[in-house]
């Protein structure tokens, strides 16, 4: 037992290596998804107002894993048509209330445009307009891998250092880098 606890510091520090090893690609990858998921909601955003109709919505689905709702109404058209509800942009409480067969009233985008399924709750749409684009959990992996690399700058140089020098303190310091 003594001997197991006294291995855990390695056990630890061993993985912590490994995840600074990946720091800089799930940085990379973390700014890629956030310039992304930005861009999304301001086509959304540009799209609404440009092309936005009310419309009276009944709600098909609740998705509590995606944190979505489908639903379905009439256009101005006379066609049937289904939307997406993104629900992370309101409030608990009126997430409570979109029920399967609840009835709400949206905006919809009335063009045949990229993602024109999108739909936002039309007494709730300045609080859409107003939501940062980028979730949580992009700026949680952002975090964590710039927490990484402070911890860990060598890894940033794993392809221009030897190899062999990422993991020699006295070597890294001998070519006037700090570990």
């Amino acid at each position: 037992m003594r001997k197991l606890l006294r291995t855990l510091p390695l056990i630890a520090h061993i993985l912590l290596l490994f995840a600074a090893a990946l720091a800089p690609l799930m940085f990379l990858v973390g700014v890629i998804a956030a310039i992304d998921r930005w861009g999304i909601h301001q086509r959304m955003l540009t799209n609404l107002a440009q092309y936005g109709k009310p419309a009276q919505a009944q709600i098909s689905y609740v998705d509590e894993e995606y944190n979505r709702a489908g639903l379905h109404f009439w256009d101005e058209a006379g066609e049937e048509r289904y939307g997406t509800l993104d629900l992370r942009f309101y409030p608990p409480a009126v997430q409570a209330q979109i029920l399967p067969d609840a009835q709400v009233e949206i905006l919809y985008i009335a063009a045949n445009v990229s993602e024109s399924e999108k739909t936002v709750l039309r007494e709730y749409y300045s609080q859409v307009q107003n939501a940062p684009g980028v979730d949580v959990d992009v700026w949680g992996l952002l975090a964590v891998s710039w927490l990484l690399v402070m911890f860990h700058p060598q890894f940033v140089f794993a392809g221009i250092l030897p190899f062999d020098s990422l993991f020699d303190p006295a070597a890294l310091e001998k070519k006037g880098l700090r570990p």
